[in-house]
């Protein structure tokens, strides 16, 4: 292992998670590929979150620790955490969130050239540990951009929200963070944003595959997500719908967005492997119909 210039950062912005960080961090670190460091920044937790760090990290030198003098919310942590890494490709892994030891091995190889990211499937766990399923499953394994934010944009929830199910480059991932969107409708402000992450976290992706023209997919659930906590919140509040409308129709009426053209071979596309049970070459695609790839 390279100590300045690890492979991979997993990068795990902490707060007030005593219960679950240990087994976080250890997924982290049990990853079959081993050159790479964990960064984890403590948000100024009021609980054992820290002292818990500081024991693991006696125990493996690829940990590596920082604290906030003062909770800065979780999209500033996000932004401390990516700051930190050293790695030219970056996992963020939320607190309560776990990795399969598989994870990067089955990722890494698959984040070349012309892809924006990498992703998988995540397990679903509720706060009790039980599971609730699978989610995003596909039978390709490689999107073209414009049909992954066609996808994004007309079939909300149908792809992964939470950046944890996927693999960036660190530089994607670090201009890929945004909260400042601008006025939307009543129910979501910046300071939302920078208090819970609903909509910065999709526009991760957005961003990252308006740079690139393809997205790869590995189908195999190599993340564990837990639901509750912020998430539950806003939905119970009716918030949860308004911040990611607004996030995604601040992405639409950004230029980074595919022009109609574009999302409209996007959609057929997407129709035609459907229906063909088969990948269509996407250039291809795009020609037939006018488009220039």
């Amino acid at each position: 292992m390279n100590a300045a210039t690890p492979l991979v950062s997993i990068l795990i912005p902490a707060y007030n998670r005593e219960r679950e960080i240990e087994e976080t961090v250890r997924s982290a670190l049990a990853q079959t590929v081993q050159d790479i460091e964990v960064v984890v920044v403590d948000n100024a937790s009021t609980d054992g979150t820290w002292a818990i760090c500081q024991r693991l990290a006696a125990e493996d030198g690829r940990l590596r620790l920082f604290r906030n003098d003062a909770n800065i919310g979780p999209v500033n942590n996000w932004r401390r955490c990516v700051a930190e890494a050293r790695a030219p490709v970056s996992k963020i892994l939320f607190s309560d969130d776990r990795l399969e030891p598989a994870y990067l091995e089955r990722t890494l190889p698959r984040l070349q050239g012309r892809v924006a990211f990498v992703f998988t499937p995540a397990k679903l766990v509720d706060e009790a540990g039980a599971s609730h399923g699978v989610i995003h499953q596909y039978f390709v394994d490689t999107f073209p951009s414009d049909t992954f934010v066609f996808e994004y944009l007309s079939n909300f929830g149908g792809l992964p929200v939470s950046p944890c199910a996927a693999l960036f480059r660190t530089a994607d991932l670090r201009d890929g963070i945004v909260s400042d969107l601008g006025p939307g409708p009543a129910g979501s402000s910046a300071a939302d944003f920078e208090a819970h992450g609903a909509g910065p976290d999709c526009l991760i992706y957005l961003i990252a595959a308006s740079r690139y023209p393809y997205v790869a997919y590995v189908g195999e659930p190599l993340v564990t997500f837990r639901r509750g906590g912020i998430t539950s919140d806003l939905i119970a509040n009716g918030r949860f719908f308004t911040c990611y409308h607004h996030a995604l129709m601040w992405f639409m009426k950004s230029p980074m967005a595919p022009p109609p053209a574009r999302l409209a071979a996007a959609a057929l596309w997407r129709q035609e492997v459907r229906v063909a049970r088969r990948v269509i070459p996407y250039e291809d695609h795009l020609r037939a119909y006018g488009v220039e790839p």
